[in-house]
């Protein structure tokens, strides 16, 4: 009967043309390694090896049986490795589905901690809204959804609360005048309101909350996401330093870099982050045209191999279509994920 142990014995007497240098690796005697392989050549009736002084030469039939075992073995050891990589997060890609909100007041600041005490694991992040995101759990798309609630959930999927935030509105200046006293809902009737779309889990907690008080809740503008209340060019960079301390660039549904609003927006380090803050129009801009980043947006569910971004890169070079770059530490704010970083600007 054929084992697994006579093919992995087999691999390295044909890998070193050796029953010695076998027995060495495998901490196992020499007897023991040529008994087993005259097992295996009396199994598969055909000889395998053929000796000479110079060691042992492979027969046709060796080369063959050599050929797939091969494969095999590395199959298996890559296995092995996976399994203990899962085990010890050394390596590996979390898939995240997450919901503005719960990105900018709870995900931001763990991302670098988890970063920081797991440097070779990917985490990819998916904008969602709250449905979105349950809708792609699902469909096991993702590993696991960080969002607002409120939520309805049906198992097998599990909540497990994080964190607690208040409900406010924000007005702009206009409005200023609002927070003088305490308004009731049907005060607020009268003004403006933006909210965030029909089928939202925001949009139904407000819903019930003014039918509640038996108020109508009719939206002056819905928008998708929170990111679009605040009108700006792309990825809320045009205001977002004014709204938080840290700031995480994404592209492909990977941070690509990270780090204190002054850092990112003083000293960009990915080609993205420069082209997205150069695109940023000023009130005393005289161009007549932005500049564009080249290239199409990837896609998320096919992405180019090596750097996502690489397509797109004018400093690419032969190793962003092959590797993905890790995420390298500028400094103690300041993170990014390009092969070639120090080059970048230049």
């Amino acid at each position: 009967m054929i084992t697994f142990d006579y093919y992995r014995i087999f691999y390295f007497v044909a890998k070193y043309k050796s029953f010695t240098k076998a027995a060495e690796v495998l901490q196992n005697s020499q007897p023991n390694i040529s008994r087993c392989m005259g097992n295996l050549e009396q199994e598969l009736e055909c000889k395998l090896f053929m000796r000479s002084n110079r060691g042992i030469i492979l027969t046709p039939e060796g080369k063959k049986l050599y050929k797939h075992v091969s494969i095999a073995y590395k199959h298996l050891t890559l296995g092995e490795e996976e399994l203990h990589q899962d085990k010890t997060f050394e390596k590996g890609i979390i898939t995240i589905g997450v919901s503005e909100n719960a990105l900018r007041l709870f995900l931001l600041d763990k991302l670098e901690i988890f970063h920081e005490q797991f440097p070779n694991i990917r985490i990819r992040i998916f904008n969602h809204s709250t449905p979105e995101a349950i809708r792609a759990m699902r469909a096991n798309l993702i590993d696991l959804a960080v969002v607002t609630t409120p939520m309805s959930l049906k198992k097998p999927l599990e909540k497990i609360p994080l964190s607690k935030c208040k409900e406010i509105l924000i007005c702009g200046p206009k409005y200023s005048y609002l927070t003088d006293t305490a308004k009731s809902l049907k005060d607020l009737t009268e003004i403006p309101l933006i909210s965030l779309s029909e089928g939202t889990g925001t949009y139904d907690l407000y819903n019930k909350f003014y039918i509640a008080h038996s108020v109508p809740f009719t939206p002056d503008m819905e928008v998708a996401t929170t990111d679009q209340i605040i009108p700006m060019i792309t990825h809320n960079l045009g205001i977002i330093s004014e709204l938080c301390k840290n700031v995480a660039v994404m592209y492909a549904g990977a941070i690509i870099e990270y780090g204190s609003v002054k850092e990112v927006f003083t000293n960009p380090m990915h080609p993205y982050t420069k082209g997205l803050l150069g695109a940023i129009p000023t009130l005393d801009d005289q161009k007549e045209r932005l500049v564009a980043i080249p290239g199409e947006v990837a896609n998320p569910y096919h992405l180019p191999k090596g750097c996502s971004f690489n397509p797109r890169c004018e400093c690419k070079n032969a190793d962003c279509a092959e590797e993905i770059p890790p995420m390298i530490k500028i400094n103690e704010s300041h993170y990014v994920a390009c092969c070639h970083c120090g080059e970048v600007g230049q």
